[in-house]
């Protein structure tokens, strides 16, 4: 079996780390230690071109996930607000709404932490509990384009981090409690219509979700992942049960980035704060 990697906004946040490592003479990301470079290097990144259609959109049957070099290209938008890429020195759109900005619905009555981008559909964690005047949108909300729904009745508190993986969409955050599932610690799976618990959860705050194939890297202030005490910040799911990833780390996860390598690898990196403190090969199968 194939394991396919999703390309959702961890794709996006790839071409916004691509841009700025592609800048002329670009810095280390501000607060870095002394003597790093930044967390994408020039050489981590795959050129753009690779996963353009013909009409200038991205190829999503490549199960690529990771960073790419945007150099060469603008971003529009297509009238269903999915990105668009053309050429630098192509002729620009006659009507693009990339140059105005548009209201989604009367918005929301929060501060908003986390974003996620599948195709058209926009999903958004954060501390509000009002989205477009749905009063079910309890910090987790989505936006298809046109209005704003709610998952269920949400969560009980703030949601930091958002990752999509096909149908299912995983959230993490400070709540305890998504919909009446009070086993939901920290962490919950929305899959379209219900939310799911991920075994017991967590015991603290989840910062940063990553998805490879049925694995889910996450990453926060958590110490213990069902009982398992090495899982110092950061942990995986492999869909039935924790896992820790050696012996943890001694600082607050605040990032977790994923892409292929040649053979059978993909590399994780992660950010705690300011500062890349890991970067390890995981063997996987492909085949």
């Amino acid at each position: 079996m194939r394991i396919r990697i999703p390309l959702t906004v961890l794709v996006y946040l790839g071409l916004v780390l691509g841009m700025l490592a592609s800048l002329p003479g670009a810095q280390p990301v501000v607060g870095a230690r002394a003597g790093q470079t930044n967390v994408l290097a020039q050489a981590d990144l795959r050129p753009l071109a690779n996963l353009i259609n013909p009409d200038g959109t991205l190829d999503l049957t490549t199960g690529f996930s990771g960073a790419l070099d945007p150099t060469g290209w603008r971003v529009e938008y297509a009238p269903d607000g999915g990105p668009v890429f053309r050429p630098l020195d192509g002729p620009a759109a006659l009507s693009s709404p990339a140059s105005t900005w548009h209201a989604l619905d009367t918005g929301l009555n929060g501060t908003v932490h986390a974003l996620a981008v599948a195709g058209s559909r926009v999903y958004v964690g954060g501390s509000f509990t009002n989205a477009g005047g749905n009063g079910n949108a309890n910090r987790i909300a989505l936006w298809n384009g046109s209005a704003w729904y709610n998952l269920g009745q949400g969560v009980n508190d703030k949601v930091f981090a958002i990752a999509v993986a096909g149908s299912d969409v995983y959230v993490g955050g400070e709540f305890t409690n998504v919909s009446g599932n009070a086993d939901a610690n920290y962490i919950a799976r929305w899959n379209g219509y219900y939310w799911h618990a991920l075994g017991p959860g967590l015991n603290k705050q989840v910062r940063a979700i990553a998805v490879s194939g049925p694995d889910v890297y996450v990453g926060g202030a958590f110490t213990d992942a069902d009982g398992n005490a090495d899982a110092d910040r950061i942990a995986r799911w492999d869909g039935s049960a924790w896992h820790a990833l050696d012996s943890g780390l001694d600082d607050i996860v605040l990032a977790i980035a994923m892409r292929l390598q040649a053979g059978e690898r993909f590399r994780i990196k992660i950010v705690a704060r300011d500062h890349l403190v890991a970067d390890r090969a995981e063997r996987v199968a492909l085949t």
